[in-house]
């Protein structure tokens, strides 16, 4: 497994991942340049999507980055609203997957950047859950708020079907934010790093 870090704001989007491929059998080192992360600019939505988890099948066949960049191609996403492409990611997904021969199948995508001018995180996973959710008719109240770190709970084992959770951010003031960590770590190792970004 490994990590991905997405922060998205009215104005920015970044994204960061590490970029080795490690062997889930023996820990072995397999590549140190493995692409995780991809920019798409569209006529409907403007995002990076990046990936963490099962990077390859036992026969080293399969490549999930060069897999997401076909998939995301061949369905033309140039051309499809976040909706769309969240929903065939979920389906395309579901079905390479179930097919690869690999001991630990667990993936999650997560697609951040704007539609129409508003800011979105969008989270494609076969173990990923997103717990508190933010929908555009949040309480007057919780509008006040400078940031939101969704919590995410993640399951052991992969599950056969793959799951799309999208948030979308209305009516935000400059400072506002959303982060999203998915991956393989330890949560309470991050206590420390959210309390950074909190301030900010």
């Amino acid at each position: 497994m490994s990590i991905i870090i997405t922060t998205v704001s009215p104005e920015t989007v970044v994204q960061v991942s590490d970029t080795r491929l490690t062997s889930f059998r023996n820990q072995l080192v397999l590549s140190e340049a493995l692409r995780k992360t991809l920019l798409v600019r569209s006529t409907k939505a403007h995002f990076v999507v990046g990936w963490a988890g099962c990077a390859t099948d036992e026969s080293l066949q399969h490549q999930t980055g060069d897999w997401l960049f076909k998939s995301l191609f061949e369905m033309n996403a140039v051309e499809l609203p976040i909706e769309d492409i969240a929903l065939r990611l979920e389906t395309l997904a579901t079905a390479a997957f179930a097919k690869l021969k690999a001991d630990d199948k667990r993936c999650v995508f997560v697609l951040g950047g704007w539609q129409e001018a508003e800011p979105f995180l969008c989270t494609v996973s076969n173990y990923c859950t997103v717990l508190n959710s933010v929908s555009p008719d949040v309480a007057e109240e919780s509008q006040s708020r400078r940031h939101h770190i969704p919590s995410i709970s993640e399951a052991k084992t992969a599950a056969p079907k793959f799951h799309g959770t999208l948030q979308r951010f209305r009516n935000l003031t400059e400072r506002n934010y959303v982060v999203n960590v998915a991956g393989d770590f330890k949560s309470n190792n991050l206590q420390t790093l959210s309390e950074g970004w909190r301030a900010c």
